[in-house]
C-alpha cells in the first residue's frame, strides 16, 4: 500500500483543465464538489490565487442554478436549460467519479448554440 499525491494552483487547473480554446469567451467553465458548491470557476483566472494566500479560507458558494445543484446531489450528469434575468442559458455537468466533483460549463444559449461543431 502506499499514498500518491498531486499538488497544482488553482490558476493551473483553470488554466490547463477548466478553459478550452473554443468556448471560453462564450462560457463559464466551473469545478463544483458534491454538494453543488463552487470549489473553482474560470473567471478567477489570476484573480485570487496569488501565491502567498495559501493560508486563506477559500469561500465555495452554491452553484447559481439550483437545477444543477439538485442533479449533482442526486449525482447525475446531464444538461439543463435555465433563465436568469430573462437571459436563457444552457449548463452542461458531467460527474468525474474518481473525485465525486463535477465539471460544469455555462453560457448564453444563443453563444453556445452558435459554436462551429468542426471547432470542437
Amino acid at each position: 500500500m502506499g499514498v500518491a499525491a498531486v499538488e497544482l494552483t488553482f490558476d493551473y487547473i483553470i488554466d490547463k483543465l477548466l478553459e478550452t480554446e473554443v468556448l471560453k469567451d462564450v462560457s463559464e467553465s466551473y469545478l463544483l464538489d458534491q454538494e453543488g458548491r463552487v470549489v473553482v470557476d474560470s473567471s478567477k483566472k489570476g484573480k485570487e490565487f496569488r501565491s502567498g494566500i495559501a493560508a486563506r479560507t477559500i469561500r465555495m458558494p452554491e452553484f447559481e442554478f439550483g437545477e444543477v445543484v439538485e442533479a449533482v446531489k442526486d449525482r447525475r450528469s446531464g444538461y439543463a436549460e435555465v433563465s436568469k434575468d430573462r437571459v436563457r442559458y444552457l449548463v452542461l455537468y458531467n460527474r468525474m467519479n474518481s473525485l465525486g466533483w463535477y465539471y460544469v460549463v455555462s453560457g448564453e444559449a444563443g453563444d453556445l448554440f452558435d459554436v462551429e461543431m468542426d471547432d470542437l
